[in-house]
């Protein structure tokens, strides 16, 4: 038995037809720099491709923020990120913010190194985005340059 499927292609018997392998929709997209709003004088680049280095300078620790669009609310997502702090020893985290405030949240110990941590969410009803924020040792009392962390594989999928 042959089989036609649309655009003429055809299977012949006794074949079988293998789905293609899912891959999630990573809803984080910030690609560069410059998409990220940094606080007060901290900053942000990127010494490879797909790594985000954070230093934060003065401030209660809050160093930069990207807004991710397209959630559907109601909707589970989990968010995905490395951590490396092999330029300070300061404590680090990322949250996820909805319009009333922390709905995520991931931690990271002084001196962790390449340590991938995770958390998941809700997505609040009536909103279809978050901001995902990056803090170091924050308010923990520090005063000028207080860590530099490296974040990588940053993602945001449907859970």
């Amino acid at each position: 038995m042959t089989i036609t499927i649309s655009g003429g292609a055809t299977i012949a018997g006794g074949m079988s037809i293998q789905p293609a392998p899912v891959v999630p929709t990573n809803y984080f997209d910030a690609d560069e720099t410059s998409d990220w709003t940094m606080f007060g004088d901290s900053t942000v680049s990127e010494p490879t491709n797909g790594t985000f280095r954070f230093t934060r300078v003065a401030g209660n620790g809050n160093v930069g923020q990207y807004t991710v669009t397209g959630l559907t609310p109601s909707s589970n997502y989990i968010f995905y990120a490395t951590g490396d702090t092999s330029q300070s020893n300061y404590t680090a985290e990322i949250t996820i913010q909805g319009q009333s405030g922390e709905i995520a949240v991931v931690n990271w110990s002084a001196g962790a190194t390449n340590d991938t941590q995770s958390d998941t969410w809700t997505q609040p009803v009536g909103e279809s985005s978050v901001i995902v924020r990056i803090r170091i040792a924050y308010n923990e009392g520090y005063t000028g340059t207080s860590g530099v962390w490296d974040f990588s594989n940053i993602r945001i999928n449907d859970n």
